[in-house]
């Protein structure tokens, strides 16, 4: 199966120059069609090569492949793959499952062990993708060392499907939201989320998973592979986080892989960002090469859980927020080429220390640390968030990062670069918070809505007709009657929201107001309310300290608010 290395030189010579003229840089759609095989089909892919594509230098090549209810274009448009093969040099391949058979959700890829004619070498989908891969290899120019496979939900069963099946092709293989070889259908929990979330499906034991992998695999070549998985998922349960007591898309996996390939715990690392915790670890043989690493990330609740991470625009079974997957995709793939070191293996280098802040303004800041010693360091990768911000390394030990929100905080880490393209460990994490008041976000929804996120409050009366109002979180505002009104809100901290600005009451850092109006428009503007208070009669309330206002619609008083949604009487507002 594989080429004896003087013969793969001399074809990559001969063939170098048909490759440059027939292939070109940019996104095209090409047919597969289908082979003589068992249970081959005709299938769309689609094909992206960097504008530094010549054809004169192989480069690399990931195939990545769309969940159920998603195709090749979902690849493009949602996880923004074509940007990563741009930025990174590599040649992307997205195919589309296009026609299957058998009682399945739309569009899903055949992974599960009722399905055993698509999961075997040499035949069905597990053999078609092999074959579009090596059908883009007559056509450009591919680093035979360097292929790789991943996938989300149903693709990311298939990218662990091939990385069994195919492990003398695949270098490396990445697992989004996916699981173990030959699992079965009840791994998808198809009802409501049970409690914890990650206990959702029922998935085989590792030995189990194990077994069939031994029966397929016929390669003693140790493939990387990576496991990426929200904890919050409750469509393909992650398992128990923190033991086995629950086997799911993660743990079982992990430990399948962990006792076909060997390797212990050698390094963890934090991956949080925009506030899901998300951990990073590795297992190898040595602390040069991983034969597993996993991410797991306290990922968003919305729906069942269930998602592509970090993508370029929202979707179905897509979000922008969380964990950057391509990126982590895409460093893990770097770091792993089929040709694998034996004895006097490279090193990364050591984690940078040393992190430190100066300069803070309201847009920007300077972030500096300690400078490496290592004699071999081409440079260092700087992270905000989780996501480099340099597109080459920085060969100096600080940077002027601007175009920051005021009143923000950002995390950083910083990692060194050397000369055989290790990247170290990250260095410790650094929050930083720039200065000024914070930007004024807009939140638009129902009021029912705005209730469940937290953003508004409700109270129903005690005497008919029973009516139900609702009032902005911290300010009070009146937001009218209806639960099914749209109302925008305003705020820039998070606790406090108004229906005017963020100035007026909203959390901005600015003074907050004084208003001098007459008593009912206070009470129409949500400063005052008008009340029965025992002795007096009706009078007019301040908001908050129940400064007695009196009881005419029409004297003018001056409210100052002290804090949000409280408001005092005072003599003056000059």
């Amino acid at each position: 199966m594989r080429l004896n290395h003087t013969l793969r030189t001399l074809a990559f010579v001969l063939g170098s120059l048909l490759l440059s003229c027939t292939a070109s840089a940019g996104l095209v759609e090409k047919t597969f069609t289908k082979r003589s095989y068992a249970n081959s089909e005709n299938r769309s892919y689609y094909v992206y090569t960097p504008s530094s594509y010549t054809g004169s230098q192989p480069l690399p090549l990931v195939m990545m492949l769309h969940g159920c209810k998603q195709d090749h274009k979902t690849v493009i448009n949602e996880f923004g793959w074509d940007e990563t093969a741009e930025k990174y040099g590599f040649i992307l391949v997205a195919p589309f499952i296009t026609t299957y058979e058998g009682l399945r959700n739309p569009n899903c890829w055949g992974f599960w062990d009722s399905f055993d004619y698509e999961i075997h070498e040499g035949g069905g989908e597990v053999e078609d993708l092999v074959q579009i891969a090596k059908e883009v290899e007559s056509t450009y120019a591919v680093d035979g060392n360097r292929r790789y496979i991943g996938g989300l939900s149903s693709g990311a069963f298939m990218a662990d499907t091939a990385a069994v099946a195919h492990n003398e092709y695949w270098a490396a293989a990445f697992v989004a939201s996916g699981g173990g070889y030959k699992e079965t259908s009840s791994v998808y929990n198809a009802g409501t989320c049970p409690t914890p979330r990650y206990s959702a499906g029922t998935f085989k034991n590792p030995d189990q998973i194990v077994a069939a992998m031994n029966a397929e695999m016929n390669s003693d070549y140790k493939i990387p592979m990576m496991l990426f998985h929200s904890t919050n998922d409750c469509s393909v349960g992650h398992g128990s986080p923190n033991d086995n007591s629950k086997w799911g898309g993660l743990n079982s996996n992990r430990e399948a892989w962990l006792k076909r390939s060997g390797g212990t715990l050698y390094a963890t690392a934090s991956c949080t960002v925009g506030g899901y915790a998300c951990t990073h670890r590795k297992y190898g043989l040595t602390n040069a090469r991983s034969t597993v690493e996993t991410v797991s990330f306290d990922g968003s609740t919305e729906g069942k859980g269930h998602f592509w991470s970090g993508g370029k625009a929202a979707g179905e079974y897509t979000r922008t927020d969380g964990p950057n997957a391509r990126e982590i995709a895409w460093e893990f793939f770097s770091r792993h080429s089929r040709a694998e070191c034996t004895s006097n293996c490279p090193t990364p280098p050591a984690a940078p220390s040393g992190l430190a802040a100066s300069n803070v303004g309201d847009t920007g800041a300077t972030i500096s640390w300690t400078a490496n010693g290592e004699p071999d360091l081409v440079g260092y990768n700087l992270y905000r968030n989780g996501t480099k911000l340099n597109a080459s390394p920085l060969t100096a030990t600080s940077y002027a990062d601007s175009g920051l929100a005021s009143g923000t905080t950002y995390k950083y880490t910083v990692k060194a670069f050397d000369s055989e393209n290790l990247e170290s460990a990250a260095s410790a994490e650094l929050s930083v918070t720039t200065t000024g008041a914070p930007p004024c976000q807009s939140y638009t929804a129902t009021n029912d809505q705005h209730v469940s996120a937290g953003r508004a409050t409700k109270t129903t009366s005690l005497f008919w007709p029973y009516t139900t109002t609702y009032y902005a979180k911290g300010t009070n505002e009146n937001l009218g009657t209806s639960g099914l009104t749209s109302v925008t809100l305003y705020s820039s901290n998070g606790t406090s929201f108004s229906k005017t600005s963020c100035q007026s009451g909203g959390g901005g850092g600015g003074t907050l107001p004084c208003v001098t109006d007459s008593n009912t428009n206070h009470k129409a503007a949500t400063r005052a309310t008008y009340e029965f208070v025992m002795g007096t009669g009706y009078s007019y309330l301040a908001v908050g300290s129940k400064a007695n206002l009196g009881a005419f619609s029409t004297t003018i008083t001056s409210l100052k608010e002290t804090s949000a949604g409280y408001w005092d009487k005072v003599a003056s507002c000059q």
